[in-house]
């Protein structure tokens, strides 16, 4: 599983792993600035007493797109997935199925 694709290295990921295992893509999650402070989306209270200061909105965007990942998963009842960040690289894709089908 790979996230937003809007990055080239992502999308030859995806590309080369697919020809080996199922492969899906979720898209980035876009909000609005004012919908980054709105406590639907986030704790700004928890978050504040933890990193001392109010989240980015981009921070909340990425684990918003995170969310979605593992509610996915679970939806999907997948007995174990890989999660890729768009900008995942991997120069063997050989190797890499090799260690993933070791797990």
């Amino acid at each position: 599983m790979i996230g937003d694709l809007d990055r080239s290295h992502g999308r030859e990921l995806l590309r080369r792993l697919d020809r080996h295992c199922h492969t899906a893509h979720q898209p980035g999650v876009w909000i609005r600035c004012n919908d980054a402070i709105s406590t639907e989306h986030v704790d700004i209270q928890s978050f504040r007493a933890r990193h001392l200061r109010d989240p980015l909105v981009g921070e909340i965007g990425c684990a918003l797109a995170h969310r979605e990942v593992y509610k996915l998963i679970v939806d999907k009842s997948y007995t174990w997935t890989a999660i890729f960040e768009d900008d995942a690289e991997a120069p063997d894709t050989e190797a890499l199925i090799a260690e993933l089908e070791t797990l």
